[in-house]
């Protein structure tokens, strides 16, 4: 038997459908824990917490926009390949799996560079 529903049931569950996820048992009682400290259902803490990453994520500078980019420019002065220009003496990046990536690629291999390890190994 179908249950049925008055027709303020209807517009309120179509203004709010329910979510539903697994998690691990061990996880779940955590965040139950985390909403009651709060003071709050695991419900609201969700929709709150919810709200705050969007809320942030919207203004298009929040907090986890700040953390990105200071993660890209931590790996790109720690890992990028640059050199300078033989014209105007700026510098160039090199594209990962550009054709210059290729080129280099090619001259140190062709040049016998190699882990030092593994020259060791042959010597």
């Amino acid at each position: 038997m179908k249950k049925k529903y008055y027709p303020s049931q209807k517009r309120y569950q179509a203004k709010n459908p329910s979510v539903s996820f697994r998690l691990k048992k061990e996880e779940k009682e955590k965040l139950e824990a985390i909403a009651e400290i709060e003071g709050m259902t695991v419900s609201q803490y969700v929709r709150d917490f919810l709200k705050g990453i969007i809320a942030e994520r919207e203004k298009g500078d929040g907090i986890y926009r700040k953390w990105f980019n200071a993660g890209y420019e931590k790996g790109r002065k720690d890992w990028q390949i640059w050199y300078y220009c033989s014209v105007c003496g700026k510098l160039l990046f090199v594209e990962p799996n550009g054709g210059e990536h290729k080129q280099i690629v090619e001259f140190l291999k062709n040049q016998g560079w190699g882990h030092k390890s593994c020259h060791n190994k042959t010597k």
